[in-house]
């Protein structure tokens, strides 16, 4: 969490006031935001994790959010980040367009989502009775490329500003490989992940890793640029 908000920080600036995460989990990433200035907020379904949270003094509302009961105080927001939750949406263009609708022309958006094409995403492919991450279905229902981001950004008038690409794609191309060969324990399976961080700066320089970190902006209305631009 503390490397995704740093990130954050340094594209945007030090536009503090409410940092509001949707699906915010345990809070990881309200911590992090609460230590760099901004007072974070976060929102969950699951009791469980809303109240481990709260335990830590983290402000959590447990509540699912809808066009009406959100519009209020994303109008008070200057950063909204939703990490590994429009993957898991029936509708992500239509769930981001109704929270963005009431945020404020300059407030900030932060969007992860598993990427395509990456070794993960080809991973799975290969090894389909192993999916656990990105086409793990009901649990995700999409995977997105640079392309389908740009336009669901767009499609909520919002504009990137920075975009991080990373992964843990050579661990779950070994995992898999060693899995479906019954080499679970093997000690030459650990070895070879020994170097998993410097194989995966490749892949993820190569731009194959398996995580979309957007940060985008929220514009006037009009002419809205795409990832490339």
């Amino acid at each position: 969490a503390n490397p995704k908000v740093q990130f954050v920080k340094e594209r945007i600036g030090d536009s503090f006031g409410l940092w509001i995460d949707v699906g915010c989990a345990t809070g990881e990433i309200l911590m992090a935001a609460k230590a760099l200035g901004w007072t974070a907020r976060g929102y969950e379904t699951d009791p469980d994790e809303a109240a481990f949270g709260r335990s830590r003094g983290l402000d959590i509302q447990e509540e699912f959010l809808t066009p009406a009961t959100s519009a209020g105080f994303l109008r008070e927001a200057r950063v909204l980040s939703l990490l590994n939750v429009l993957e898991h949406m029936n509708g992500p263009r239509d769930f981001l367009r109704s929270l963005t609708r009431e945020l404020p022309v300059g407030s900030h958006v932060v969007v992860e989502v598993p990427r395509h094409p990456s070794i993960s995403s080809f991973s799975n492919m290969v090894f389909p009775d192993l999916v656990y991450r990105h086409f793990s279905v009901p649990m995700h229902l999409h995977v997105f490329s640079e392309e389908s981001m740009s336009r669901l950004l767009a499609s909520a008038g919002l504009e990137a500003v920075a975009v991080w690409c990373f992964g843990q794609d050579f661990q779950e191309l070994v995992s898999c490989s060693a899995a479906s060969a019954k080499l679970d324990g093997n000690p030459f399976v650990s070895q070879v992940l020994d170097h998993s961080n410097r194989i995966q700066t490749g892949i993820d320089e190569s731009g194959l890793s398996d995580v979309l970190f957007v940060v985008a902006r929220k514009a006037a209305r009009g002419t809205v640029p795409g990832l490339d631009s």
